[in-house]
């Protein structure tokens, strides 16, 4: 498809969509009660649209993962898939069964998510970034029925006191004492028993923090997937054989499905980074011919302050989507500047809609639009409530909802959760903002304090108890400012017990070990109180001095 408009939305009784007669490809359906928008000529399951891929284009590559020098045509993924498939088959993994992947961005976690799928396994990607604490929540809900882990995470595995079987567990790039990988893949056998994955089947579970930080089990079955991985390439109009750089980790949404799943979804190649660098960004999209990538506006914005085009060719480089915060506005002349040709693209979505670009602003409204997050896609559509969940005309300022093919219905092991966010098939975000006439969606806050840092999401609660685990710490307060680049900075503030004395190290170091390193704030201060109204309630604003409350400019 070309580039959408807003030519084609239309509001019915408070809800904003496109009319479904302008787009070919959509139909209505029903998907486990519920009517939705899908694309009508989609497979029964992410597996299905992997054969149909190879099948389409065997010998084009599928990934290219070039900080480790493996490249893999469909057709190689496809016997490697096979193989692990049987050799899960032979561990005793078969249709529902959990497995757990704690696995950085390498091959390895590619052809697992497939085998997996192969046989109706289901994956639970985890952050790599996390804290054995963090880790530990993750598996509340249940010990996983095999482990697939790095050899740099193990440790951090075996801190979380994790319940899975070690016979259960294989290590990449194994020691002697520990079960390979390898082995699993080096699997002859060929009669993998068949799986017969439907729609409703699921496909994996993605991890998101709740209201309260703690992780939230985000079930995606097929039919979520497969919509997700096509309506990303729809939206952004890619073609058979596009070129994907991958800047974002795999076991995120953003990697995973506006990546390795939209790859698959337009028989594409996905060059995927095992982490971000804007030198090597710029050498791949050069040297990898790359014609689109996803990510967020600090993977462009860095990547324009070093383009040069004397060293590097950068004409494939079509169009650049972004989201998970904010694009500095003065950074988009910088970046059209740097890719002239390039178009530019800001997209809404959430781990609750496995990041399936629930809303997306064309490059034709960027520049006049730059605090504007997205209008809904075609499969999509939107509604602003207030605290009853009244649908609110445009214009009004409430709390944002969403309903689509690839929104979740629940979480897991939550039903506290599940009830404050999901209802009738519409999942209600926490985040506030308005809609216009014209269907542009804009953020004005979140419920809660919930902060987003470089697109990571990091709550000050969570935050506050690893500062409030130092000896001599009476109460700590986190909140954050602007910031161009990460979209927000972290700021500690914490007031010691008399007598006592806090220092920074202490702080760093307690953080460090209880969180993810996106989490550990960037600023630290010691004070004798936290400032708080009559009522005792935290000021979290005040904790920010005056000269940051504006921000950090880019550039500046």
């Amino acid at each position: 498809m070309q580039d959408f408009t807003n030519e084609t939305i239309i509001w019915d009784d408070n809800v904003v969509t496109h009319r479904l007669d302008a787009f070919s490809g959509i139909e209505e359906t029903e998907h486990r009660g519920k009517r939705v928008r899908a694309f009508a000529d989609r497979p029964e399951s992410l597996f299905e649209l992997f054969a149909s891929a190879v099948t389409e284009a065997p010998d084009r590559e599928f990934v290219v993962f070039p900080d480790s020098g493996v490249r893999l045509t469909y057709r190689e993924m496809a016997d490697r898939v096979d193989r692990l498939a049987g050799g899960l088959q032979s561990a005793g993994i078969s249709m529902g069964d959990r497995i757990v992947l704690l696995v950085d961005s390498r091959v390895e976690f590619a052809e697992s998510l497939l085998a997996a799928a192969r046989i109706g396994a289901v994956v639970s990607p985890l952050n790599t970034r996390h804290s054995p604490e963090e880790i530990r929540g993750m598996f509340a809900d249940g010990a996983p029925d095999l482990v697939l882990v790095g050899d740099a995470y193990v440790d951090k595995l075996d801190g979380s006191a994790y319940e899975t079987p070690t016979s259960a567990t294989f290590v990449l790039d194994a020691d002697s004492t520990e079960q390979s990988y390898d082995g699993l893949v080096s699997h002859t056998r060929r009669d993998v028993e068949e799986s017969a994955t439907k729609p409703a089947d699921l496909l994996t579970v993605m991890y998101t923090s709740g209201t309260t930080g703690q992780p939230k089990a985000v079930p995606i079955d097929n039919f979520h997937g497969v919509n997700a991985a096509l309506n990303n390439a729809y939206v952004h109009d890619l073609q058979p054989g596009n070129r994907i750089l991958v800047p974002s980790p795999l076991f995120h949404v953003t990697g995973l499905v506006c990546g390795l799943l939209t790859a698959i979804a337009r028989t594409g190649t996905g060059v995927i980074m095992r982490d971000y660098d804007a030198q090597r960004f710029l050498e791949y999209v050069d040297a990898e011919r790359i014609s689109y990538c996803m990510g967020v506006p600090t993977h462009i914005v860095l990547a324009a302050e070093k383009a040069d085009d004397a060293v590097h060719d950068t004409s494939s480089f079509e169009k650049f989507a972004y989201g998970g915060a904010p694009m500095p506005p003065d950074a988009i002349p910088k970046i059209r500047d740097a890719f002239p040709d390039l178009k530019l693209y800001h997209s809404y979505g959430k781990t609750e809609n496995f990041a399936g670009i629930a809303a997306m602003i064309p490059d034709q409204y960027i520049d006049d639009n730059p605090d504007a997050v997205g209008m809904p896609t075609p499969t999509t559509k939107f509604a602003v409530v207030d605290e009853d969940r009244n649908r609110l005309p445009p214009g009004q300022i409430g709390e944002l909802a969403m309903y689509g093919p690839f929104v979740a219905e629940r979480y897991l092991s939550s039903p506290d959760g599940t009830e404050e966010e999901f209802e009738d098939g519409w999942h209600y975000t926490g985040d506030i903002g308005v809609i216009d006439e014209s269907g542009f969606i804009r953020l004005r806050g979140r419920k809660g304090n919930m902060m987003i840092r470089g697109g990571e999401n990091v709550y000050p609660v969570e935050v506050e108890d690893a500062l409030l685990s130092v000896p001599g710490v009476r109460e700590a307060g986190v909140t954050s400012f602007p910031d161009d680049v990460l979209g927000e900075r972290i700021i500690a503030v914490v007031a010691p017990e008399e007598g006592h004395r806090v220092t920074e190290e202490m702080l760093v170091a307690a953080c460090e070990e209880h969180l993810a390193e996106y989490k550990v704030p960037d600023i630290f201060r010691v004070v004798d109180e936290l400032p708080r109204n009559q009522n005792g309630k935290l000021k979290r604003q005040q904790l920010v001095p005056k000269p940051l409350q504006f921000g950090i400019k880019f550039g500046g």
